[in-house]
């Protein structure tokens, strides 16, 4: 399952949020450490992840200001 997290951060910056890929990783993952992290946010960006928690979905909507919809596919952003 791949979510649209890339393009929920480039939504984020258009909007004035500054917020990076590092620091989604931190909010996310604050018990692993910062490679661990990282690495843990690219599996969710590359799909390689099959289970998603939806804390972590909220965490993500809450951080970018997308929706969940937009975050799966579903809707486009208006």
């Amino acid at each position: 399952m791949v979510l649209k997290i890339k393009e929920a951060l480039a939504y984020a910056q258009v909007r004035g949020k500054k917020i990076n890929k590092g620091e989604l990783a931190e909010k996310l993952f604050p018990e692993a450490n910062k490679a661990c992290q990282y690495q843990k946010l690219q599996h969710l960006i590359s799909g390689r992840t099959l289970r998603v928690n939806p804390e972590t979905v909220v965490i993500i909507c809450k951080e970018t200001g997308v929706s969940a919809d937009y975050l799966f596919g579903l809707k486009n952003i208006e």
